[in-house]
Formats: structure tokens, C-alpha cells, sequence
């Protein structure tokens, strides 16, 4: 969208993005999950800006970046697999939150009974997030596997 000129500009709601007009620009956007404490953010945004990556918001946890594409520079936030595993890591533990806040919900709500949406679309809906959970789950999984493999080929050569 931005080789067409159209750039993110503000991230609203929940899957919610605002883009506004300007003259074609081709940027790299880039997502970090890092929930960020007041007393870091500082230093935290100041590391990402000194390496060329503006800020564009949060969005439960979710940090987007972005950067004018470069040829002589990288176009990703980690550079290091030690890093792109600490983040997947913080993603598998946001994963395993949700689930369990979804399934103490499901708990909560499942003693009601004689109601449709209790009885059939409550369990449905549980299962259809407890699959997209999973496979998730199981993708970042590999992901951090593949990462850990390739470090530790690095470091017996």
C-alpha cells in the first residue's frame, strides 16, 4: 500500500487501521510484541529510532514499526536469532494467557443452561479458538525450534 501511496498512520480498536495519502514511499513495517513498562519506554523506542525504525503504535502488545526500504540497510528489527527467540517466546506465553483466560471464561458461562448460545455456540466457538490457538501455537513452536537449531549450527562451527 505504500508503493501506492497509502501509509499507516494510527492503529484504532481492535483490528481497526487508519491509512492516510501522501506521495508513494516504499517502507518496511515490522511488528515487535513487547509489552512495554512507562520507565522503558523511552529507552525502548530509543533503540528502535537510533536503527532508522519510526514508531508507529502499540496495539496489545503489539509494537509496529516501519522504515523507508534500503538497500544497505537490514529491513528487520532483530538481526540476531537469540533475539527473534526472545520475542517468539513472549508471543507463546501471550498465547498460552489468552487461552486460558478464554477457557476460564468458557468455564465461567458454561454452568448456565436452556440457552443456544450457551449450550451449542459457546462450546463451538471455544473449540474453533482452541484450533486457531493450537495451530499457533504449534507454528511459533517450530519457528523458535528452527531458530534454536540454526544458533546452535552457528555456534559449533
Amino acid at each position: 500500500m505504500s508503493n501506492s501511496g497509502w501509509h499507516l498512520s494510527k492503529l484504532k480498536g481492535i483490528a481497526a487501521y487508519e491509512f492516510e495519502k501522501g506521495s508513494p514511499v516504499q517502507y518496511r513495517y515490522r511488528l515487535d510484541y513487547q509489552e512495554i513498562r512507562k520507565q522503558q519506554r523511552d529507552d525502548y523506542l530509543a533503540l528502535f529510532a537510533d536503527a532508522g525504525w519510526e514508531h508507529l503504535g502499540e496495539k496489545s502488545g503489539w509494537q509496529y514499526f516501519r522504515k523507508p526500504k534500503s538497500e544497505d540497510q537490514s529491513v528487520e528489527i532483530f538481526t540476531d536469532n537469540g533475539s527473534k527467540i526472545a520475542k517468539y517466546k513472549r508471543v507463546l506465553t501471550s498465547q498460552v494467557l489468552m487461552l486460558a483466560i478464554y477457557f476460564s471464561l468458557w468455564m465461567l458461562f458454561s454452568n448456565e443452561t436452556g440457552m443456544l448460545w450457551v449450550d451449542i455456540l459457546l462450546p463451538g466457538l471455544f473449540v474453533l479458538l482452541l484450533v486457531v490457538f493450537a495451530v499457533g501455537y504449534f507454528m511459533v513452536a517450530r519457528r523458535i525450534k528452527e531458530l534454536e537449531q540454526t544458533q546452535l549450527t552457528a555456534q559449533t562451527k
